[in-house]
């Protein structure tokens, strides 16, 4: 019998992936809870036992992101699953800090734009998102979208396209993730930068989540066609 190994945090298990087919004994900590195991286990990225919590590493794996820059873009983003600013509350992280060429925290530097941003950076993909220039505004990559005729119907998204959301009624996105898949009970499965079960929009977290239709404001095709 082939002994599992054991991890905490979905990071490991990543890596695990790459360089290992043993079973793998997930033990989840509060930034990777039901919500998150229930995502990937949809998408195909770990397979759970039918017992449970423990996942099976030998299905699990991110598609094949060879030439092809939507996959490129997840699998960046996956990488950095389980991230979270240091300390709690401060939006001091690599993503801002790549932005700004500094280290920065504070209020003002709330950061799920720039972890998208700085995601298609890292992963060649610059010029599909906001023409290649910078922004860390809901607000910016909504006009922009719209003006480039980018928005798509929520019935027509394709993974890799974005979501952004407005959870307040009044018109103005709040947040935004990357567009992985839909769960069989209708929600759009994300990966989103500044998240967390007790705060969607201002978590201090990088995780998968469960998103419903009515608090996606617009769903947008990146050009990745451009790169």
């Amino acid at each position: 019998m082939i002994r599992p190994s054991v991890m905490t945090d979905l990071n490991a298990l990543l890596d695990h992936i790459r360089s290992d087919q043993r079973p793998v004994l997930m033990i989840f900590n509060y930034s990777c809870m039901m919500e998150t195991r229930q995502a990937m286990a949809t998408q195909g990225y770990v397979q759970p036992f039918w017992f449970g919590n423990p996942f099976n590493a030998k299905t699990a794996a991110l598609k094949n992101a060879s030439q092809n820059p939507v996959e490129a873009v997840i699998q960046k983003a996956f990488s950095y699953l389980g991230y979270t600013e240091k300390p709690g509350f401060s939006n001091n992280v690599i993503f801002n800090a790549d932005y700004h060429h500094r280290e920065v925290s504070g209020d003002d530097y709330a950061w799920c734009v720039t972890f998208v941003w700085d995601i298609f950076r890292m992963a060649g993909c610059s010029a599909a998102f906001y023409n290649g220039e910078k922004t860390d505004e809901c607000t910016d990559v909504l006009r922009w979208a719209t003006e480039k005729g980018l928005l798509v119907s929520p019935e027509d998204y394709q993974r890799g396209d974005l979501a952004l959301y407005c959870w307040d009624g009044s018109g103005i996105p709040e947040h935004i993730g990357i567009l992985l898949g839909r769960n069989d009970d209708g929600r759009f499965i994300t990966v989103e930068g500044n998240t967390a079960e007790t705060d969607d929009a201002n978590g201090g977290s990088v995780m998968v989540r469960l998103r419903r239709p009515k608090g996606v404001m617009a769903i947008i095709r990146p050009e990745f066609d451009c790169v």
